[in-house]
């Protein structure tokens, strides 16, 4: 939302309602225009993270995210948050490697 200019403040503030009320277990919030959100959020009862440092980020993400979570990364392009696809796939990715050599083990088990 960093294109809406003059309306940024009311509509981060909007959406920091909107979050507040959400079924989210908890809102990472990230960006200096989220702030506004974040300020909304403050006393609520919705957990929520707000940082606007990319690697504060991504470290509370990693100490809170569970395999099999959803995770909707939502953000300006400005936020570049497709830095955080690598930590957010890895535990995925090697869950699923990890899976699929027990696949091959059972296989060749059963080959015998």
């Amino acid at each position: 939302m960093l294109e809406l200019g003059e309306a940024s403040f009311s509509a981060h503030t909007r959406l920091g309602a909107l979050l507040s009320e959400s079924k989210a277990d908890k809102v990472f919030l990230f960006g200096r225009e989220i702030e506004a959100a974040a300020s909304y959020m403050t006393g609520k009862a919705k957990p929520f993270f707000y940082t606007d440092n990319i690697d504060k980020l991504s470290a509370a993400l990693e100490s809170f995210l569970q395999d099999g979570d959803l995770v909707l990364l939502k953000g300006s392009r400005g936020c570049a948050l497709e830095r955080l696809t690598e930590m957010l796939t890895a535990s995925s990715s090697a869950a699923s490697s990890a899976a699929q050599k027990e696949i091959s083990v059972a296989e060749a088990k059963n080959v015998s």
